[in-house]
């Protein structure tokens, strides 16, 4: 015969069994509320996410064939006016990044004379 302990320790059990399943489900549902409010701030801004795979809109247009042409003119003409093709300065009068040693000479000279003596 069950005595009184026996019906309590089992009332305890299936209550404590009913309560993990009752959190495991409303764990997951709010997983899934989460997941659904992150999808939809993602729809939002452009990214689509489903089971086979992210897609991304892009609100932009693509490039015309005049904007193309004005782009490669504008780093065409930035190039050349880079480079040193076509002057007409020869390598003495044309200062290397550092600057020549003539004009390192007159720096040297011109600041040791303008210095005040004491």
């Amino acid at each position: 015969m069950a005595s009184w302990t026996d019906y309590l320790s089992l009332t305890l059990t299936i209550s404590l069994i009913a309560s993990a399943v009752y959190g495991v489900i409303y764990l997951r549902e709010q997983l899934q509320k989460g997941i659904r409010a992150s999808k939809d701030k993602l729809h939002d801004r452009g990214i689509d996410i489903s089971a086979q795979g992210a897609s991304v809109k892009t609100h932009s247009k693509l490039a015309d064939r005049e904007n193309y042409f004005d782009a490669t003119q504008r780093g065409v003409m930035k190039a050349l006016s880079k480079s040193s093709v076509g002057r007409e300065d020869g390598p003495e009068t044309r200062s290397s990044r550092h600057g020549s040693f003539s004009s390192l000479y007159s720096r040297k000279t011109a600041s040791a004379n303008s210095s005040p003596r004491m």
